[in-house]
């Protein structure tokens, strides 16, 4: 059968890196089940366009006119929309209307398409809810004109087919009401359920009516929160029995209702008081949540679903062949998990244009999340809180000078709270008595009354401090030392955690594929023992980027899926990954191990030291900032210094600081931008005759502090948003700007200064914006003088530097002048683009040189590896993707910024393909920053 994969496009808020790590898995499902697979998308940043995963792809916008374009051209037999979030399922229900009009005999596979838009129609849902007797919030259809009085307040104002809670909000009175009741205009108002519990299950059916639960997740922010910007746990902690088995009931019997084939998700509000729950309701797909539950439970849900909807019963539906090599598994079980996972959302709100009053809401604008495992609560929360804000919980540098609302519903009120003490009468109002209780006893073991006299030569101590949840870096703040001093003193007394199991079977059994872990200080127990034993001893281990954030996203974890395909069938693959993403295909336990874990300091060098992997070789390239910061940090440890690809490489030392670069630069004969190394009182006094410039300040983290200026009045006004609340930087540097100047980017490798691969493209967008905001095109086959001049420069700085591994040039061209401006020494984000657009697999030979270097002689060097990279018989290259142009993707219904503010600082989410120029000069137009369908 020839089925069309329709893809969710874009990475955009409420619908980003989750539904390509889940549409992997239906693609991946779907060829194991033997059919023709072609996918709609045109991501570039998408795994799924990595040659391997689909026999075609068609790269463009996954809209009704090109699936039914698709469908004619490939001849297409069957749609699988399920795994292409709200945007395949709005094309699921148009394309079944057109295949009734008899426009084509293909048929549309999973859930019936009448049932996929009464679950989306509001007013429908909630009257189909109510006559088949399902407990369901309260609904008020009102028309401009309408008596309002009914109405209770709060409500909350809701429309049909929205993705991510966009076009919903809360209204506290009959003003407010008044004010959305424009002429001709129908709304929504429902019951606001305050301060009630949202829970979730993930459900399961196939088509012949059998169904099972895989997850239920509470929420930890009330009701009105939207499930995307909350702290989730699974298990549920919370909640009685009886109401959780009353609710898992609803849910099946919900799906049953609704012929839900595949996966679906549930929501309910539930109140600690009463016990009454509400259906608030239902996803007929598979949702964002659905990856937090595949990833906490170890359960396949994008797999399994994929069979079923296939037709499968889950009599016959199986586990993949990994999780048990040997003999299939079947599906139909649910799972028994002996760990708590948590997740925490990853807010960008600088690029985004946020203030930092701004509250948590119905509308979603989180950009991704972290997830973190233990064996009691507190623990994983903190994984996750650590990973998701990148510093500890007890961090005061963070909240100084920052007022404190206990009733803020914020994910930033509990570490302002426990800055405070975490005291009772000033707990978040929101925050349920046993979260309070828990979080509590994170801040108590460093009480300074609990504190010994040499806390560093205390294993009792340190012992009990980790058991608590604390990480390294809390444990340092508090005592007021160095984190490596902390790390280093538990190594020497051997205070080491346990690798537990991930394991969808509870602790009685394990299964002989398992593959995903997260470390634990717990007591060692017998299964830890046994997965220590199985685990094979890694040659390489793989630094994941964390979790999606904007200039950090799935671009980065595309580029490590490709480089690890090419190390699939070589002995020296046996690989862990480490990285804390539940929405990352890396970390799905397939050819390799995943440790769910920050990929931090403490991370890495306690599972080099335990499992005596000094000799083994560290991946930090694939990562983004984060795998070079490990990197770098391990290179100042004892335990990990000698690795093989962690000594301080040189390149890198001279690459990480601009000003430093920039005399590197000069020493090689190369132009660079006219800069100059400010005090902040000296950038206040700067003339007119200064600007344009972009200004960046030294505190600056990920490039939220770096700004362009036409004039020192701006400079007034940036300064005093962006310093108001925070510590003063302690200096800056100013890079006067080359207005006219052209962009252009160089993604290549190198292998000890020699230049192997690369690819040229050019970046279509004034030099004051950050290329991820702007379009691009590749220019490899066709560089031209100017080109050649670029690759030229390229050249000189690999081999001045003796780059190895993958990196990422960017270069200006003013009238023929080739200025310098940054080297990242690593895969950079536009890799994924440039290996789609030009066929040249970098991440494939950036692999190769890395963990393959003694082959790589003078005579196999450059060409040997191109050849070798190009040979589409080998790498099922798809040629229709060659020559393609990128253009940026804005998050436009969420974002407050406006179009004409890009500048140095990136705040699109995502990236897509087009054919030709015109198509990328009207997406980045102002009148287009708008969501597309």
């Amino acid at each position: 059968m020839r089925v069309l994969v329709i893809g969710s496009g874009a990475v955009r808020i409420g619908q980003a890196g989750e539904f390509d790590a889940a549409g992997v898995q239906v693609l991946r499902a779907l060829r194991e089940e033997g059919h023709h697979v072609v996918v709609l998308t045109n991501n570039s940043a998408s795994v799924q366009l990595t040659p391997g995963y689909a026999h075609d792809v068609i790269p463009k916008i996954p809209s009704i006119e090109n699936a039914l374009e698709a469908i004619r051209a490939y001849d297409i037999d069957a749609v699988f929309a399920s795994g292409g979030g709200q945007n395949g399922l709005n094309a699921a229900v148009e394309l079944q209307e057109l295949f009734d009009q008899g426009v084509h005999n293909a048929k549309l596979l999973g859930t019936p398409a009448r049932k996929l838009e009464l679950s989306e129609d509001r007013e429908g849902f909630a009257a189909f809810m109510i006559e088949n007797g399902f407990p369901m919030v309260q609904t008020w259809q009102k028309q401009t004109g309408d008596d309002l009085r009914d109405l209770r307040f709060p409500a909350l104002v809701r429309t049909s087919n929205t993705l991510g809670g966009g076009q919903s909000s809360i209204v506290e009175s009959i003003d407010e009401a008044k004010a959305l009741l424009t002429q001709d205009t129908s709304v929504l108002f429902e019951e606001y359920l305050r301060r009630w519990v949202e829970v979730e299950f993930e459900v399961l059916r196939d088509i012949h009516g059998n169904s099972l639960c895989v997850a239920a997740m509470e929420n930890l922010d009330p009701v009105g929160v939207h499930t995307g910007d909350s702290m989730v746990v699974t298990p549920c902690q919370t909640i009685d029995d009886q109401s959780l088995y009353a609710m898992r009931e609803c849910s099946l019997e919900l799906a049953g209702d609704l012929e839900i084939v595949g996966g679906c998700n549930v929501q309910f509000a539930w109140d600690r008081v009463s016990r009454r729950f509400v259906v608030l309701e239902i996803n007929a797909r598979l949702s964002r949540s659905s990856t937090f539950a595949m990833k906490a439970t170890g359960y396949p849900i994008g797999h399994v679903a994929t069979q079923l909807i296939l037709g499968k019963n889950f009599a016959d539906a199986t586990l993949p062949f990994e999780l048990n090599p040997g003999r299939a598994l079947p599906a139909y079980f649910e799972p028994a998990i002996d760990h708590i996972a948590v997740k925490v959302p990853i807010f960008c709100d600088a690029a985004l244009g946020f203030s930092s009053k701004v509250m948590l809401s119905s509308r979603m604008r989180s950009v991704g999340e972290s997830i973190g495992f233990g064996a009691s609560f507190e623990d994983a929360f903190n994984k996750a809180w650590n990973s998701a804000f990148r510093r500890s919980i007890f961090d005061p540098s963070a909240d100084r000078n920052e007022a404190y609302d206990p009733g803020e519903v914020k994910t930033t009120t509990i570490s302002k709270w426990i800055q405070r003490g975490a005291r009772d009468e000033d707990a978040p109002l929101w925050l349920d008595g046993f979260y309070r209780e828990r979080l509590q006893g994170l801040h108590k073991p460093l009480m300074r009354s609990e504190i010994p006299a040499q806390p560093l030569h205390d294993v009792a101590f340190l012992t009990r401090l980790k058991k608590a949840g604390l990480r390294d870096q809390d444990i340092a703040l508090g005592l007021g030392v160095d984190e490596i001093e902390v790390m280093e003193s538990r190594h020497r007394l051997k205070v080491y955690p346990s690798y537990l199991p991930v394991d969808i079977s509870g602790a009685g059994f394990v299964l002989s594929g398992l593959k995903t872990f997260y470390a634990s200080y717990e007591e060692s127990s017998e299964i830890a023992q046994k997965v220590e034993r199985a685990m094979a001893a890694p040659s390489t281990l793989w630094l994941g980027a964390g979790p999606f954030r904007i200039g950090a996203s799935l671009e980065f974890d595309t580029a490590m899926i490709n480089a690890m395909d090419e190390l699939r069938d070589d002995a020296r693959a046996c690989a862990v990954v480490i990285n804390d993403n539940p929405d990352a295909t890396s970390t799905e336990g397939g050819r390799h191990d995943v440790l769910f874990e920050r990929p931090s300091l403490e991370n890495v060098a306690d599972l080099i030291q335990l499992r005596g992997l000094q000799d083994a070789t560290l991946v930090w390239n694939f990562g983004a900032q984060l795998g070079v910061d490990t990197m770098l940090a391990l290179s100042q440890s004892t335990c990990a210094s000698s690795m093989n690809n962690v000594a301080h490489k040189s390149f890198v030392s001279k690459s990480e600081t601009r000003d430093v670069f920039y005399r590197e630069m000069e020493k090689l004969e190369l132009r660079v931008p006219s800069s100059e190394n400010l005090s902040l009182e000296s950038l206040k006094s700067l003339s007119e005759d200064a600007f344009p410039s972009v200004i960046r300040l030294t505190t600056g983290l990920g490039g939220e502090h770096v700004f362009w200026c036409e004039s020192k009045a701006e400079l007034e006004a940036k300064l005093d948003e962006m310093l108001k609340g925070h510590e003063p930087p302690k200096g800056a540097l100013l890079i006067k700007a080359l207005v006219n100047a052209t962009e252009y980017d160089v993604d290549g490798v190198g292998d000890n200064g020699e230049l192997v691969a690369y690819t040229l493209s050019q970046k279509l967008g004034a030099a004051k914006i950050h290329p991820g905001d702007t379009g691009q095109q590749d220019r490899t086959d066709a560089p031209g003088p100017r080109g050649e001049a670029v690759l030229k420069c390229a050249r000189t700085i690999v081999k001045g530097l003796k780059i190895h591994g993958p990196f990422n040039l960017q270069v200006l061209d003013d009238d023929g002048e080739i200025y310098v401006l940054e080297v990242n020494p690593r895969a950079g984000r536009s890799l994924s683009y440039s290996t789609l657009a030009s066929g040249v697999q970098l991440a494939r030979i950036g692999a190769q040189v890395l963990l393959k270097d003694s082959e790589l002689t003078k005579a196999r060097a450059h060409e040997a590896l191109m050849a070798r990279a190009q040979k589409a018989s080998d790498l099922e290259i798809h040629s229709n993707l060659r020559g393609m142009l990128k253009a940026p993707y804005f998050s436009a219904n969420v974002m407050r910024k406006r179009h004409d503010e890009r500048g140095p600082s990136m705040f699109s989410t995502g990236e897509h393909l087009f054919d030709n120029l015109e198509c990328v000069e009207r997406e980045c137009r102002a009148n287009d920053l708008n969501e597309v369908s």
